[in-house]
């Protein structure tokens, strides 16, 4: 199979890490240098780009490309990892807020900010990743720089906060969710994340573990774009 440099959306789906669909692509295709351009968490879903051949060597500008991400903040609640596959370690009364409260508390986190960075995250303090850390017993606190460009179709149902975001690269939309809850008077996590785009790049033609899984390795290459 002749694979120069070439890119693959793939539509993760909930339970798969972005490595697992990297190693069954490898398999599958009897194809070794594959990277990708940001992995998802594996409780997150949406576009997930993989790099074939030669394109690995444009991951950097992959990474640096802007992102969207539809998220669901669950009030109330707060986990060890900040989404729900965490354990819940804080609950505190929540009041749904208003249309006004609410633009008020995101319009605090658009623009260049601070965010905190989860304890549970690849973000590496003295050689070893804060999740590592985190296993060990020692939150460590941690806060970076990024942009947060909009929020768009926000909506709100009980103990729901839904929204999408458009922002930089570097973003942690888990930091976003447990941010507002805070702004917000309590605490929260995130319900559901999903990647909507990665600058220009998005779901169409995009193609899920389940369907590499199953399908014949000449029906994945069809789905391949060269790079």
């Amino acid at each position: 199979m002749n694979i120069t440099s070439a890119l693959l959306a793939v539509d993760k789906t909930e339970g798969w890490t972005s490595h697992d669909v990297i190693n069954v692509l490898r398999g599958k295709l009897n194809f070794k240098k594959i990277g990708h351009s940001g992995t998802l968490d594996p409780c997150a879903t949406g576009l997930l780009l993989l790099l074939f051949g030669n394109a690995t060597k444009k991951q950097p500008q992959f990474l640096h490309l802007p992102k969207v991400y539809r998220v669901a903040l669950a009030l109330g609640t707060a986990t060890n990892t900040w989404d729900k596959m965490g354990q819940i370690i804080d609950q505190k009364p929540y009041k749904m807020p208003n249309e006004i409260e609410l633009k008020n508390a995101l319009q605090k986190l658009t623009g260049e900010i601070n965010q905190k960075i989860p304890f549970f995250s690849a973000k590496k303090v003295g050689g070893k990743p804060m999740y590592t850390h985190a296993r060990e017993g020692s939150n460590i606190k941690k806060e970076s720089l990024t942009t947060v460009y909009k929020y768009e179709n926000i909506s709100t149902s009980e103990g729901l906060i839904c929204f999408d975001v458009f922002c930089s690269s570097g973003t942690y939309a888990r930091s976003l969710g447990v941010m507002l809850a805070e702004l917000l008077g309590t605490c929260g996590h995130l319900n559901s994340l999903r990647r909507l785009s990665i600058g220009n790049y998005n779901l169409d033609g995009a193609i899920t573990p389940e369907q590499i899984k199953n399908l014949p390795a000449e029906d994945i290459l069809k789905c391949l774009k060269p790079l």
